[in-house]
């Protein structure tokens, strides 16, 4: 079965939370596509398609997961303009497009114009890569599976998940292309 571009490649307790929440394939959300183009998010990027299609829906719960604790996603057109996520904008080259919020609101999700999605903390200075396209990153919140995290230039280190990461750390994104 083809499902739409954010659901390709889900398993299938994470495609059942999905469904759950409302859902279903061929879905569009008309108020989030109205939101984007009003945002001026071209169709191209791809948080155009995945936000057309999840717009509006929240899955997934907070509690104990496989490596962390595992996330709630509620998927709305993020323009608040964090701070951080341009910076990381800037630094990736690329234009990132807030498309969820994550635990709580305690940390938001980006997509970049390749479909790699990264998580921002609303917390603390962290940025990190969740998964090279929605599919992964939806996993990983759901199942509680760590992230990546990421390095500015301008850090030494960061802390997330109670660790304490540096540029040697195997764990670190490597952003640099």
């Amino acid at each position: 079965m083809s499902y739409g571009l954010a659901m390709n490649g889900l398993p299938p307790d994470v495609l059942y939370a999905a469904r759950d929440a409302g859902w279903a394939p061929g879905r569009r959300d008309a108020e989030t596509i109205e939101r984007l183009k009003g945002a001026h998010i071209p169709a191209e990027h791809p948080a155009f398609a995945s936000l057309s299609e999840m717009g509006g829906l929240t899955f997934g719960e907070t509690g104990s997961g496989e490596e962390c604790a595992k996330s709630n996603v509620y998927f709305d057109l993020l323009t608040d303009g964090d701070e951080n996520a341009l910076r990381w904008a800037e630094i990736l080259r690329t234009r990132l497009v807030g498309l969820a919020w994550t635990h709580n609101r305690h940390g938001q999700l980006f997509m970049a114009e390749d479909g790699r999605v990264f998580e921002n903390s609303t917390v603390h200075d962290a940025f990190c890569f969740l998964g090279a396209d929605l599919a992964e990153a939806l996993t990983r919140l759901l199942r509680g599976q760590r992230a990546r995290p990421m390095l500015r230039p301008d850090q030494s280190e960061v802390t997330l998940y109670g660790d304490t990461f540096t540029a040697d750390d195997p764990n670190v994104y490597r952003w640099q292309r």
